[in-house]
């Protein structure tokens, strides 16, 4: 038996290394240059990454070329001009927005009044979002969901749609039209941080190998039109090499290599790639070994936690503006947040706040202090002993004494609203006086400074960086662990371990 089962592995690894070898330096080689010239090509985003490439590697066998992008100043001013110089017979730039029906159907109107007929459509577009599927909230969920649908799967199909009638009238048994769909591994196996990026590119991947199918039944298109799919690993696109880890550059393919191998892939009529072609071997092990898979994607490292989950108090504040959803307000898409925010600019210095629980005072004025010096570009220092005396008589039940044992963030998002805040010169941060009432003239001056509403973040990451990237402060409430102590050496706050527990809660 082991006899047998070595001859299969020794078999498997010929056959293997052979198939790479020849795909790799003889498939691309036999391309005949006749086959492609003066063919009429549209390549969708074509602007950069593997469409940019593509388009100067049909540019080099002289075929015309319709360039698709949004960027349109990128594809007249760069992209073209490249595809003149290698030999392109002739370049037409169409501005493209992939998640629109009406652009999809003009793209290839377009197209046609330029050449009278279309001869290849390249699929390139793509929108990703790579990230834990559990750092967003239900909305934000679905709204990634209906976007990236839209891009990377209805943006290939619409533009399929109206491009089949005129694919059909070009190709012939001979030479056959070409349909290219260009995809990711992710769409085949899935990936952690892929959950909706993946979903699309399977949905891409499904629909065109049964449009394939469906081509070589039907009468009407019976080889006369080909559908490639393209599912590429990792490729060295500038793009792609932003969002890896260094340590990966190296197994990166090269992009030209990449674009070479989809054009003979479409040329073969090969309804499936996988580039680079070693890549062809991870869907079968995927389908053998996913328990491993999953077993090394799913582990528990203690390191790492997922940061989504409402964490709300029992008690919100009555006064509507004062609950304000963020959510209704969001301008960034996590796709579209900017790679960093810097609110320090307008922070005042850091204040230390001993030994009492008044943590959310603390943070409260803060967040005031900011906003203050945001807008009106004058620095002042508030009482955070006035807030948080005020807070927490919005909090005491009756017969209750005044403590020192903290307070929520909504009560002193009401006593700002209520009594506003006097400056510190006036009811100093004397912690002998922490259940001390301020005396008149804090409360007379404090309505100079008052707040008229706040908003509501929910424990989101997305929604929490847009809220940072549109330049508010937010002031969270967390729990505290043992290892928070490691914080005094470096300044850092590890991450609990799993068997931690918790032990108080602190405002920042």
């Amino acid at each position: 038996m082991a006899e047998i089962l070595i001859s299969v592995a020794l078999f498997l690894f010929i056959y293997v290394l052979s198939y790479y070898i020849y795909k790799t330096y003889f498939y691309v080689a036999s391309i005949k240059p006749a086959k492609l010239k003066n063919k009429r090509v549209i390549i969708t985003g074509a602007s950069r990454g593997i469409g940019e490439e593509l388009a100067y590697e049909y540019a080099r066998y002289n075929c015309r070329i319709v360039l698709a992008a949004r960027s349109i100043d990128i594809l007249k001013n760069k992209v073209a001009e490249q595809c003149r110089t290698l030999g392109a017979a002739q370049v037409e730039c169409v501005e493209f927005d992939a998640s629109k029906e009406e652009a999809c159907i003009e793209l290839i109107k377009q197209t046609v009044r330029y050449y009278q007929g279309i001869d290849i459509l390249v699929l390139n577009h793509t929108a990703a979002i790579y990230e834990s599927f559990f750092n967003s909230n239900i909305k934000t969920n679905i709204e990634n969901m209906k976007n990236l649908m839209d891009v990377n799967f209805f943006g290939y199909f619409n533009t399929t749609m109206a491009a089949l009638p005129y694919l059909n009238d070009s190709g012939t048994d001979e030479q056959p039209s070409q349909i290219i769909a260009v995809s990711s591994l992710a769409g085949t196996c899935p990936f952690p941080q892929t959950t909706i990026y993946g979903t699309t590119k399977h949905a891409v991947q499904g629909f065109f190998l049964n449009l394939a199918r469906e081509l070589r039944i039907c009468e009407t298109y019976r080889n006369r039109v080909t559908t490639t799919v393209a599912m590429l690993g990792l490729i060295g696109t500038d793009e792609a090499l932003k969002k890896t880890n260094k340590h990966l550059h190296r197994l990166a393919a090269d992009v030209r290599k990449t674009a070479q191998a989809i054009i003979a892939a479409g040329i073969y009529g090969q309804t499936r790639l996988f580039y680079p072609y070693a890549f062809g071997i991870v869907p079968p092990l995927y389908q053998i070994f996913s328990s491993i898979f999953e077993f090394f994607g799913h582990r528990k490292t203690g390191q790492r936690f997922r940061l989504n989950g409402d964490q709300e108090t029992s008690y919100m504040p009555e006064k509507e503006c004062l609950r304000k959803d963020f959510t209704q307000y969001v301008k960034y898409t996590s796709s579209h947040l900017p790679e960093k925010v810097d609110l320090r600019p307008w922070m005042t210095e850091i204040e230390n706040q001993s030994h009492i629980s008044s943590c959310t005072a603390n943070a409260m004025a803060g967040a005031y202090e900011y906003l203050n010096y945001k807008s009106t570009d004058n620095k002042i220092d508030v009482s955070r002993l006035f807030i948080y005396y005020n807070s927490r008589l919005k909090g005491l039940k009756q017969g209750q004494k005044l403590a020192d044992k903290g307070s929520a963030i909504q009560y002193a998002v009401e006593s700002l609203e209520e009594s506003g805040v006097c400056l510190e010169s006036l009811w100093p941060y004397d912690i002998k006086k922490v259940n001390a009432k301020p005396i008149q003239q804090c409360y007379s001056k404090a309505e100079e400074y008052t707040i008229t509403e706040a908003l509501q973040v929910d424990g989101d990451i997305n929604e929490m960086k847009s809220c940072l990237a549109q330049g508010f402060p937010i002031i969270v409430s967390l729990n505290l662990y043992k290892s928070f102590d490691k914080a005094k050496a470096k300044g850092i706050v590890p991450m609990p371990k799993a068997d931690e527990t918790s032990r108080d809660t602190h405002g920042r």
